[in-house]
């Protein structure tokens, strides 16, 4: 039996109010589908919710930052979501906050997904996943603020971000940035578990 899936634009799912961010919701679902961890390339995860189905490609990265403290070292990586393989980690900041951290994982992402796509590399992303709604919202507004304090210690961290934000403003990245809803479907992958 297949699924009807109908697109949804940004709204309100009105079961329990989680923001789809042009996810695909079905209504039902064969009632042998379960949630797997490992599926193969062309497969994708289901989330039963209520009385909706979510759809969600694994064919993903998902990133996350660490900070101890705000501002303190702070450091990022990125996660495969199938393969729930490390793809890239940065060096540890000495002085940094959490809000860049995130927003320097998602930009390091992008840059990474696009070099694979230059080589014609077999491995193909079709979203980012994040946990910081303030750093979605840096990229997509092609802004950031931070009161982090212009100093040789944070030179190298604020050189880079100062880079992004070049970056981001004079090219145009494709690749969807979705928010990981944590509060249901746990932890992203790429956290530190430090908390």
């Amino acid at each position: 039996m297949k699924v009807k899936i109908p697109t949804i634009n940004r709204q309100k799912n009105q079961w329990n109010a989680i923001f789809l961010d042009d996810w695909s919701i079905a209504t039902t679902c064969p009632s042998s589908l379960r949630i797997k961890e490992n599926l193969s390339t062309n497969e994708v995860r289901w989330l039963k919710i209520s009385k909706a189905v979510v759809c969600i490609t694994t064919n993903a990265l998902c990133v996350d930052a660490s900070c101890t403290g705000n501002p303190w070292a702070m450091e990022y990586r990125a996660v495969d979501l199938k393969a729930w393989k490390e793809v890239f980690r940065s060096p540890v900041y000495s002085m940094g906050t959490n809000n860049l951290g995130e927003f320097l994982a998602i930009y390091d992402a992008i840059r990474y997904i696009e070099k694979l796509e230059k080589k014609k590399s077999k491995n193909k992303y079709e979203c980012i996943f994040s946990d910081s709604e303030t750093a979605i919202a840096r990229m997509k507004s092609k802004k950031i603020k931070t009161t982090l304090k212009y100093t040789e210690e944070t030179k190298e961290l604020l050189t880079k971000v100062q880079e992004a934000v070049t970056r981001i403003k004079t090219h145009d990245f494709k690749i969807p940035i979705r928010k990981r809803e944590t509060e249901i479907r746990g932890e992203i992958p790429a956290d530190f578990d430090r908390k």
